[in-house]
């Protein structure tokens, strides 16, 4: 009797596995991420001296911003309802925690959108949209 294999490799990968989050938007390994960038920064002042190499004093951090890429497919999400909830949090200007993994990064408010349609169907059905995200975080009092 001839066996038949039913191992089918697609049945036992997960469809998905939660890669972080921003506020009520969780990115998935199927959805996110396309790249995140951290930018900070901290300021030194240059104080002359006569005859000599400046002095520097140093003068704190500057605001730390972060971009995130995102691709969203609608194999694994409802696009639309993503991008409303993304408009959503931006309009009512409240940072939100973003977590990367087991890493909280702090809290951010969402400063821009940038929205890329990546591919559609012949019908003009979006099938992937890539957004990007300007991140601002928000420390002290300001952070509800």
């Amino acid at each position: 009797m001839a066996q038949t294999n039913t191992f089918n490799s697609n049945t036992t990968k997960p469809r998905h596995t939660q890669w972080g989050a921003l506020g009520d938007v969780v990115f998935e390994t199927h959805s996110a991420p396309g790249q995140v960038t951290d930018s900070r920064q901290w300021t030194w002042q240059a104080q002359k001296l006569i005859n000599g190499y400046p002095a520097h004093q140093a003068g704190g951090e500057g605001e730390r911003t972060m971009q995130l890429e995102i691709t969203l497919h609608n194999r694994f999400t409802n696009i639309a309802q993503t991008y409303q909830t993304l408009i959503s949090m931006a309009s009512n200007q409240v940072p939100r925690a973003l977590v990367i993994g087991s890493d909280a990064k702090g809290k951010f408010a969402l400063k821009s959108i940038r929205e890329t349609l990546t591919d559609t169907t012949p019908e003009g059905v979006v099938v992937a949209v890539r957004y990007s995200l300007q991140l601002l975080e928000v420390r002290g009092e300001n952070n509800v």
